[in-house]
């Protein structure tokens, strides 16, 4: 298991959940421009010499359940939803029914490009 610092391990659910598919989105990117960077190399490999042509590679549908725990935190008279990763020891301790836990399962799939549908103009409106 991968160490997570103390820092990390309480966040506002929002930014928790914005950070993955922040995270998501820039692996897609990363994938993008290597595969790029291996078109050009593939076009630019002189006549008579093997090449093998990029791969690419694409996330159509991402899904990540993620369980936490979860508690109430009011700042600045404003209730918000922390999360955490959650603590193995309080979950042996007490067991994992008696603590607040949250399932999230979040989804990110491409929608397609979005259309844009010109502004009428005046000869039209009349």
């Amino acid at each position: 298991m991968t160490h997570v610092p103390s820092s990390e391990r309480n966040q506002e659910l929002g930014r928790l959940l914005g950070n993955t598919v922040a995270q998501i989105v820039e692996a897609q990117q990363r994938l993008d421009r290597y595969a790029l960077e291996r078109r050009q190399a593939y076009q630019e490999t002189p006549p008579g010499q093997l090449a093998l042509p990029p791969l690419w590679y694409l996330f159509r549908r991402v899904a990540i359940d993620i369980e936490l725990s979860a508690r109430i935190h009011n700042r600045d008279s404003q209730p918000r939803l922390q999360a955490a990763i959650p603590n193995r020891v309080s979950q042996a301790v007490f067991g994992r029914e008696r603590l607040s836990n949250l399932r999230v399962a979040l989804i990110i799939e491409p929608q397609g490009p979005l259309t844009l549908v010109p502004p009428q103009t005046t000869e039209e409106s009349e």
